[in-house]
């Protein structure tokens, strides 16, 4: 008896669709429009909360920086920048990356922009005040801790370091030594230079090592500390190491960026051009769209 062979062809499996934790992510990413930066913002604020890994992080990345660029561009623009350093700060795995941001983000307050350091103390103050500062850092490390506590009574130190350049932990552990150890520096009176005592016995001048002191005035920094306090002295100075050691000395072999919210782009390599989203590709779902210019 012949023996019927029957076959059976299984039907092409369609794409598969990716899920998503936002509703309707495919069709509110298809009515974005450039006119409108916040709907950008918020789409990725919840797409960062509800999916913060994968292609859905990097999604939420370009939302973020696309609305900034759009703000920016906008004839009514409502300061999305400094919010947007924030959240993308947030989503940061890289702790360099989300120091950068944090910087950023003080960068470009809803001030317009002006350094936050110069919005306490007196109107008289001037351009030089980080020079005032370095200054002041290089005297208290020296024993007088005078004219520092005059300026941090008029000056945001923290922001003003964070203004020069100073990554925001730095400039916190700084701050936070001299407000610890500037009051508790006292004047060393006349004659007194917190090093050597110079007296006459018999006809013959003698110099020894001040007694109270040890011979160094200074705060007392540890090793780690006194790097610090150089590293913010020359940052306020805008020094230029010479050597790759004062280089590694002042950026510790980290990679700097310039705190300018037009390189947010660039940094996440997202064209701000490209800003409405259509479906296409191999996938059916909201993975399968592109990103092109209106």
């Amino acid at each position: 008896m012949a023996m019927a062979l029957v076959c059976s062809v299984a039907p092409a499996q369609a794409p598969e669709r990716r899920s998503s934790g936002v509703p309707n992510l495919q069709q509110r990413l298809a009515a974005l429009s450039p006119e409108n930066p916040m709907d950008y913002f918020n789409l990725a604020e919840e797409i960062g909360y509800e999916m913060p890994m994968g292609v859905a992080r990097e999604l939420a990345q370009r939302l973020f920086a696309l609305s900034a660029a759009l703000d920016r561009r906008s004839a009514s623009p409502e300061g999305l920048t400094h919010s947007v350093c924030i959240a993308l700060a947030e989503l940061a795995t890289d702790a360099d990356e989300r120091r950068w941001l944090r910087s950023l983000a003080e960068a470009v307050r809803e001030d317009g922009g002006r350094p936050s350091w110069r919005l306490r103390g007196e109107a008289r103050q001037t351009d030089d005040t980080p020079e005032q500062f370095a200054r002041a850092m290089g005297s208290f490390r020296g024993g007088d801790g005078a004219t520092m506590r005059a300026l941090m009574r008029r000056v945001d130190g923290e922001a003003l370091l964070r203004d020069a350049g100073l990554d925001h932990e730095s400039a916190s552990g700084v701050m936070r030594d001299l407000q610890r150890l500037v009051p508790l520096m006292r004047p060393l009176g006349p004659g007194r230079d917190g090093r050597v005592v110079r007296s006459t016995r018999d006809g013959v001048q003698t110099v020894e090592i001040d007694p109270e002191t040890g011979g160094n005035p200074g705060p007392g920094l540890t090793s780690s500390e006194f790097v610090d306090h150089l590293r913010a002295e020359l940052v306020l100075l805008g020094a230029q190491p010479s050597t790759w050691s004062a280089q590694l000395m002042l950026d510790r072999g980290r990679v700097y960026r310039d705190l300018d919210p037009e390189a947010l782009g660039a940094y996440f390599r997202i064209d701000v051009e490209r800003s409405v989203w259509r479906l296409g590709g191999a996938s059916p779902d909201w993975t399968g769209g592109s990103w092109v210019i209106p």
